[in-house]
């Protein structure tokens, strides 16, 4: 869990961190672990620090954009969502593959939304736009362009959503019904997003009032 100046690791279930590591800045954003090394990318400012196995002092990387998610592919390449372009608010994605040391910009279309959660659900980038009720892009990058493959609004999002979480086919997003606060939290098949499988209310003794989720991540047991 980026947190400014440190990532901090929890164990399955663990309230307290087990590691900590230092970034070399303060405008720490999303993160991603890549599933062939087991790497660490953190998202900060228009940089991208990867942890090496998770540890140690990171290697930074320049996206050349304003960066602010990040996700990892099946084969380990790195992408990264954020702004660019001449007036620097253009919607922007950029590529590190993998085994190579710089950053590629790759052309997508501003009707993905402003830059949120980015993932990789198997087969595409998954996009999902914050300032479009949980609005979320399949792209498919080749070469230097992303097509655009499906888009995908889950039933029940009419307000502020906020960062989701994909999962053994299953999405996670917190959102809220009324105000300004994100305080539910729902779960829909993906990518048949209909109705919610399971929503979330309530939150032990805490009251609604007093939530505004960020985000979501999902903790597994491990094998």
């Amino acid at each position: 869990m980026p947190n400014a100046t440190k990532v901090l690791e929890y164990a399955h279930g663990g309230t307290s961190p087990i590691a900590t590591l230092t970034l070399p800045d303060n405008a720490s954003s999303g993160c991603s672990i890549d599933p062939k090394t087991n790497n660490l990318a953190v998202v900060f400012d228009t940089q991208v620090a990867i942890f090496q196995n998770e540890l140690g002092t990171p290697a930074v990387y320049d996206t050349n954009i304003d960066a602010r998610y990040c996700t990892y592919d099946k084969n380990g390449d790195l992408f990264v969502n954020g702004y660019g372009g001449n007036s620097g608010s253009e919607f922007a994605l950029a590529e590190l593959a993998s085994g190579t040391s710089t950053f590629t910009t790759i052309s997508v279309s501003n009707s993905v939304g402003n830059p949120g959660q980015l993932q990789w659900d198997g087969n595409y980038l998954l996009y999902q736009s914050l300032s479009k009720f949980g609005k979320l892009t399949q792209l498919q990058v080749i070469g230097s362009t992303a097509t655009i493959v499906a888009t995908i609004t889950p039933q029940g999002l009419k307000h502020h959503v906020s960062q989701s979480w994909l999962y053994d086919g299953r999405l996670v997003i917190p959102y809220n019904v009324r105000g300004q606060f994100v305080n539910v939290i729902g779960t829909w098949d993906y990518p048949n997003v209909k109705k919610p499988t399971k929503t979330i209310r309530k939150f032990d003794s805490y009251k609604k009032r007093d939530i505004d989720f960020l985000g979501v991540a999902v903790s597994t047991q491990p094998k």
